[in-house]
C-alpha cells in the first residue's frame, strides 16, 4: 500500500479515535476544520511494515508536489521516541513546502506548529526538527525568513544556527522568541494554546519588530585552528554522546554501535566501530568512516564547519 493510501487510512482512524481527537483539539487547542485540512491521522495497528512502525502515533503526512513522501508521526502518551519520521525515507522534504510558495516564511520545528500558524493564517513550514539540511537550503533563496523555535536554550542556540547557514542563500533571517515562561520557554502551539486573548496580534507585532541576522565573520586562522583541534577530539567521547540512547557496547577504549546510514539503521549486529588505536569511527557495513569531524558531520548530516563547531560546543575543544 502507498504512504498515500496509507495517510488516508490513518485518517479515518483519526476521527475514530477519541483520544486522539481530544489530545489534539482540547489539550493542544487545534480546530477540527484545520486537522481535516492537513489529512491528521492516527494508527492504531496494521499488518504492514509502516503501520507497525507507526503503532500508537498521531500522523501527519509529508507531502512534496501534492505527493505524500513521508510521514511524521507524533507519539500519543508517554514514549522513549515522541517524534519521528520514516527511517527508510531520506529526510529531504519539509512538512508543508507549499509555503515557501510565498515570499515570506515563519519556520517552526513542528508540524503541530504549522497547523497552529494555519490556523491564525500566519504561512509557515517545519523542518521537522531543529537541523536543516544542506540539501534544503536553495530552497530559501531570497526568501523573508523568521526563525520561530522553541523558545529554550536548545531552541535558541538552534535558531542562531541556522540563522547563519540561511544567510548563505538570503540576506534576509529573522529570530523571533514567544516571551520565556517559567520553568522553560513556549513553542508556537504551547503559546496559542495557552494564550487567553489576541495571541495572533502578539506575533504579528513581534514579526514586524524583529531585527535581521547579521552574518558572523570568522576568522580563517581561527577556522583553521578549530577544525585541527576536532580532528583530535576523543571520537569515542563523541560516540557516546551521539548514541546515548543506544544500546552499543562499551569497551573502554571502543564502542560498536548500530549503524544508523544502512538497513534502515535497524540492523541487529553492531557495525559502526568507534575508537580504537587511530581514534577513527568506521562502519564495516557502510565500507566508510574517518576522523571525529568526518564521523559527526556523516552522522549527523551536516557540514564540515557544522561538525567542528558541534564538537566544539559538546566535547569543548
Amino acid at each position: 500500500m502507498t504512504l498515500e493510501n496509507l495517510s488516508k487510512e490513518y485518517k479515518k482512524s483519526f476521527w475514530k479515535s477519541a483520544k486522539a481527537l481530544n489530545y489534539l483539539t482540547i489539550d493542544r487547542k487545534l480546530s477540527e476544520e484545520v486537522l481535516d485540512k492537513f489529512d491528521v491521522g492516527y494508527v492504531t495497528s496494521g499488518d504492514d511494515r509502516v503501520s507497525k512502525f507507526l503503532s500508537g502515533f498521531i500522523t501527519f503526512p509529508v507531502r512534496n508536489k501534492g505527493k505524500t513522501v513521508n510521514i511524521y508521526g507524533r507519539y500519543l502518551g508517554d514514549c522513549e521516541v515522541s517524534h519521528t519520521t520514516l527511517p527508510s525515507i531520506p529526510k529531504d522534504y519539509l512538512y508543508n513546502e507549499e509555503a515557501l510558495e510565498k515570499n515570506a516564511v515563519i519556520l517552526v520545528e513542528s508540524p503541530i506548529d504549522v497547523l497552529t500558524l494555519d490556523q491564525y493564517k500566519f504561512n509557515s513550514c517545519a523542518i521537522m526538527g531543529t537541523r536543516l539540511k544542506n540539501s534544503l537550503i536553495d530552497k530559501f533563496k531570497n526568501k523573508l525568513v523568521f526563525i520561530l523555535f522553541d523558545n529554550d536554550t536548545s531552541g535558541r542556540i538552534a535558531a542562531i544556527n541556522l540563522a547563519q547557514k540561511l544567510l548563505q542563500v538570503t540576506p534576509k533571517v529573522h529570530i523571533v522568541h514567544f516571551p520565556s515562561k517559567r520553568g522553560g520557554g513556549d513553542d508556537p502551539n504551547s503559546y496559542f494554546a495557552r494564550a487567553k486573548r489576541l495571541p495572533d496580534l502578539r506575533l504579528k507585532f513581534l514579526l514586524e519588530n524583529s531585527l535581521p541576522i547579521k552574518k558572523k565573520p570568522v576568522h580563517k586562522e581561527r577556522k583553521k585552528r578549530e577544525y585541527l583541534e576536532g580532528i583530535d577530539a576523543d571520537v569515542v567521547a563523541i560516540g557516546r554522546i551521539l548514541f546515548k540512547d543506544s544500546d552499543y557496547i562499551d569497551k573502554g577504549s571502543e564502542l560498536w554501535v548500530s549503524c544508523p546510514k544502512h538497513n534502515e539503521g535497524m540492523e541487529r549486529t553492531r557495525s559502526l566501530r568507534i575508537g580504537g588505536p587511530k581514534n577513527v569511527a568506521w562502519c564495516f557495513g557502510c565500507n566508510k568512516g574517518g576522523n571525529a569531524v568526518f564521523f559527526v558531520s556523516w552522522i549527523l548530516d551536516i557540514s564540515i564547519p557544522e561538525a567542528v563547531e558541534w564538537i566544539r560546543r559538546e566535547i569543548g575543544i
